[in-house]
């Protein structure tokens, strides 16, 4: 059925959807497990050991859209739905940023166009998904990406081959940064991750110089300042990486950075200094925009669980945390016992009667509610200790 939107009070139509797309999902899997839920859900069709879309920029026949999934991948961040909508506008060739692993806090980063929709395609960066990748990829991904001479398969396969020859690469994203023909996302972001690879061979030296000529030809890019702030904390310069922090706050997300680098991410970091210095309240400010983070994000998420609050100010975000063992059943035992730790007991018994759980789940929980409670209870009367303190007073002489 068609949907139009209307403007109340000019009723004028502003928006109209004649029909869902019909979008096909490729991918080199050659069978579901190697694709997450959310992608599949995304595609109203599959096409296993494919990527013809990728290599060419064109869609398969009776398509309005396609997405092209390496096997393996998993979905960071974003939705079915988020996906879809994204590919509803004519002419978007989606970049999605895509994760390496490398450092424990720093991935290596890169973009691939994983959706693609009918239409004259313009560059779109998309902010419906980021993905984790990983290497080695199967050898469909890498002919695809050999056929591809464009700027961000250069980058890419730069990028993988760190992942059989470490340093392989930094050569050639020194060059691919010089390179005045490459787009200044691609160009910005090679700078990056050659930092990155930099302080993974603890080149710091290098690494710092890189840094302060790339801050100073891109001053706007945020993950450039996170990724100078950690530098400055690994130096042990603290009061540089909290000015570089909150410099980084300020600015928009015009390049492609590790997500939340002007927010949650460097909230994180600044709760960390917070917390050392035990200014608690403040430090839960700042871990706080992880745990409405979506996805949450967990480092922040642990850290603010290590704080001792005011049980008025745990009282205040019950239904925060409640939100949070939803949306993350991971976190269900240490949010419960942080609420007892507190007592939060409403919230802990709302957790444990409304949070889809198994019986001896349940059983547990509402055990360990009991007695955390028991102490507090407004059964747990002074009179027994008051009845002593009379009869001490009678049998003392006078």
């Amino acid at each position: 059925m068609p949907l139009y939107s209307v403007d109340n009070l000019g009723r004028s139509q502003t928006t109209r959807y004649e029909r869902s797309p019909a979008i096909v999902l490729q991918t080199d899997a050659d069978a579901p497990e190697g694709v997450p839920p959310d992608a599949l859900a995304a595609a109203d069709s599959v096409t296993w050991e494919c990527l013809d879309a990728l290599r060419t920029g064109k869609l398969p026949r009776g398509a309005d859209a396609v997405i092209s999934w390496f096997s393996g991948n998993i979905l960071r961040q974003g939705s079915a739905a988020a996906i879809r909508q994204e590919l509803r506008t004519a002419g978007r060739r989606c970049f999605v940023p895509l994760h390496l692993p490398c450092l424990p806090e720093l991935d290596l980063l890169c973009v691939a166009p994983l959706g693609l929709s009918a239409g004259s395609p313009q560059d779109y960066w998309s902010s419906a998904a980021r993905v984790n990748g990983s290497v080695p990829n199967s050898a469909l991904v890498a002919a695809a990406l050999q056929a591809i001479d464009a700027p961000w398969a250069q980058l890419m396969r730069m990028l993988w081959a760190e992942g059989t020859k470490p340093g392989s690469s930094i050569e050639g994203l020194a060059r691919f940064a010089n390179n005045a023909k490459n787009p200044q996302q691609l160009t910005a972001l090679a700078l990056r991750n050659l930092i990155v690879l930099l302080l993974r061979l603890k080149e710091f030296a290098k690494a710092e110089q890189v840094l302060d000529a790339a801050m100073s030809v891109y001053p706007g890019y945020a993950e450039l300042l996170y990724v100078g702030a950690l530098l400055c904390i690994d130096h042990k310069k603290i009061p540089k990486a909290l000015s570089l922090l909150e410099r980084a706050r300020t600015l928009p997300a015009n390049f492609v950075g590790s997500g939340g680098e002007n927010s949650y991410r460097a909230a994180w970091l600044q709760g960390r200094f917070a917390a050392q210095v035990g200014n608690q309240e403040v430090a839960f400010e700042q871990f706080f925009l992880g745990l409405l983070s979506r996805p949450v994000f967990a480092p922040a998420v642990d850290e603010l669980l290590d704080l001792r609050l005011s049980p008025a100010l745990v009282e205040k975000h019950q239904f925060d945390f409640s939100r949070l063992v939803r949306r993350e059943p991971r976190f269900l035992a240490p949010v419960f016992e942080y609420l007892l730790l507190h007592r939060a007991f409403p919230a802990a018994q709302r957790i444990a009667e409304t949070t889809p759980l198994s019986k001896a789940t349940k059983e547990l929980l509402r055990d360990k509610l009991q007695a955390a409670a028991r102490p507090f209870s407004p059964r747990t009367s002074l009179r027994p200790v008051s009845r002593w303190i009379a009869a001490a007073i009678c049998t003392c002489p006078i």
